[in-house]
Formats: C-alpha cells, structure tokens, sequence
C-alpha cells in the first residue's frame, strides 16, 4: 500500500514538474497580434509574422527588431529550429540587444545548416565586424571569396569587392601582407580599378615599405599624370626613403600643376 502510494506521489510529482517546467517549452512563445492578420500556424508564418513586426517598428533589422518579433522568431524557430532565416534574423536581434554570446550561435548554427549559403557567412562577418572580432571577420570573407569563385560564373565586380573588404578588414589587425596580396589579385582582375593601386600604395605606405608605395604612385601618375597630389605623396615617399632629389622635382611639379588649377 505504502509502495503504491509512493509510486502515485512520484507520477503526481512528476506531473507537477512537467507543469511549472516543461510546458513553456511546448507553449506558444509569441503573445502579440497584428489587427486583421490571421494567428500564425507554421515556422515559416511566425517567421514571416516576425518581420511584419519589424517593418512595423521601422523596417530596419539593425535596430528594430522589437520583443514582438523576438517572440515571434522563437516559435518559429520551436516549431523548426531549422529555420535558417529565423535564425539569420534572431541574431541579428541579438546583436541589437548587445547579446554577442546569443547572436553567435545563432549564427553558428545558420552557417553549420547551410554552409553554402554565402548571405550566412555575409551576417556573421558583419556581426563579428560589429563586435570587433576581425579576425574572425577575415575569415567569415575568405569563405565567401571561396564560395563565389567554387559556386558562380566569374564576376569581376563582385570579386574586386570581395578582395577590398578582406584587404580592409586584415588592415584593421595590421596583417598588411595580406591587404597587399588582396589588392594585388585587384589589379590583376582589374587594373584600372579604383581600389587596386591606390589602396596599394597605402598599405605599402602603413607598412613601411616606401620603396613600393612610390612604385604604386608612379603607375597612378602613368594613369593620371595632371593629379597633383600623387606628385605630393610620391614626393613624401621619396623623402621617407632619403631620395631628396626626386622629392623636389615632385614638389616643384605639384606647385606647378595647382598653380595651373587654380
């Protein structure tokens, strides 16, 4: 009888707990409505029902993803946590809300789902961007790089873009080697680019290597012979190297060419 009663108490307790414990994980997450929109039912709905919010809180997912949408998202993402874009978008709330240990799973997981999505990899680079991880940044873009030259037909101006971000983005954590190979792979795909010799040249220059800096000036100068200040920075390089004879001639040739502009 005792062992009965023991065994009754037991399911009894258990019950209890399933009931203060376990019900919110198999009850609705979302408790807002949206006068005369039907009450989602699927993962995609909640999901969709999520950037209403948003577009309703100013349409920017940056800064408005509001606890309406938050909720929305986590049903969403409790009726499918395979949601990509649920999470896509629940970590970019995160971030929002300076959550950067949620956010990076979030976005983890979108990334480990479909890790031939380039969109996933752009997110998480601009959420570790956001918090200052560039090194991580640098990797989330050499996956993109990797994706579109595996995945897509050759587009150059997609390409040069991709260089100039991981150039930019490994110049944040001073590794100008690998800006400068960036920029290199710039010009060879595209030597007229605006982001090839210029911003060669400078990270040359941050590098300390002024010898290459007033070699990168000297093709821009080749492509724009009458912009006075190439001759003005290529002068300071020549300087910086101890060539003071060629850091005149390009200072008298910029006085010369901005006293013909003005």
């Amino acid at each position: 009888m005792i062992g009965g009663f023991g065994l009754f108490g037991a399911l009894v307790l258990s019950g209890i707990g399933f009931y203060f414990f376990g019900l919110p994980n198999f009850t609705n997450q979302y408790h807002c409505t949206i006068p005369g929109e039907p009450e989602p039912q699927t993962s995609e709905d909640y999901y969709n029902r999520a950037g209403e919010h948003v577009v309703i809180a100013g349409g920017d997912i940056s800064a408005n993803i509001d606890d309406c949408a938050f909720g929305a998202l986590n049903e969403a993402l409790r009726l499918n946590p395979h949601n990509v874009d649920a999470l896509i978008l629940r970590g970019n709330g995160y971030r929002q809300r300076k959550q950067a240990d949620l956010a990076v799973v979030d976005f983890d997981k979108a990334v480990q789902l479909q890790p031939n999505n380039i969109d996933n990899y752009i997110h998480r680079r601009r959420f570790y961007e956001h918090i200052e991880k560039f090194d991580k940044a640098v990797e989330d873009q050499t996956a993109i790089i990797n994706l579109h030259l595996i995945n897509n037909p050759p587009n150059n101006e997609r390409l040069v873009g991709d260089y100039q971000k991981r150039a930019e983005l490994s110049k944040k954590i001073d590794d100008f080697d690998s800006a400068i190979k960036d920029y290199t792979e710039i010009i060879r795909i595209q030597p007229d680019s605006v982001f090839g010799y210029p911003y060669r040249a400078r990270a040359f220059w941050d590098k300390g290597d002024f010898e290459n800096a007033a070699k990168d000036y000297t093709e821009l100068i080749r492509f724009e012979p009458d912009q006075a200040s190439l001759y003005y920075t290529r002068a300071e390089a020549y300087r910086k190297l101890g060539k003071n004879d060629l850091a005149g001639a390009d200072e008298r040739k910029w006085k010369e060419l901005r006293a013909a502009n003005n």
